[in-house]
């Protein structure tokens, strides 16, 4: 069975990304929100990146801490309406081939990430409420040292 969720029935930008927040703390993300437009979810300390695509629909990325060879993350899906909960998962650390991997610095843990964010005071962090997110609580290393 295919969990997925669409977005083009919301009459709104601000109303689909919501959706798609409370999407994926259903499904035992970690949200941190940057701001109505866009935001981090993350996942046994992985991360990905949602966002409003350029031109139409919306867009998912990995993301990673700055790096001058690597950038800040990878394209993982890009002007869609229609997301599953596969490709949330599938953008989390998500690099492409021809991106060394020892080139990417990978956030640790949200303590790590949120350390380094550029607008720290202007985060708000949603936990969801189930019993699997705790390694994101906890710190637990997710393997990409």
């Amino acid at each position: 069975m295919k969990i997925s969720i669409d977005l083009a029935p919301f009459p709104t930008q601000e109303g689909s990304i919501e959706a798609a927040k409370q999407f994926l703390l259903g499904h035992g993300f970690t949200i941190i929100q940057h701001s109505d437009l866009y935001f981090d979810f993350m996942k046994d300390n992985r991360f990905g990146h949602f966002t409003i695509a350029t031109h139409f629909g919306y867009s998912l990325n990995s993301s990673y801490k700055p790096g001058r060879e690597a950038g800040t993350g990878c394209q993982f899906v890009d002007h869609a309406f229609e997301f599953t909960l596969e490709q949330f998962e599938g953008a989390l650390n998500y690099t492409l081939s021809s991106v060394r991997r020892d080139e990417i610095k990978f956030y640790r843990d949200l303590d790590d990430r949120m350390a380094n964010h550029w607008n720290k005071d202007k985060v708000e962090i949603h936990y969801p409420e189930t019993p699997q997110s705790n390694s994101d609580r906890l710190g637990f290393d997710n393997g990409s040292q």
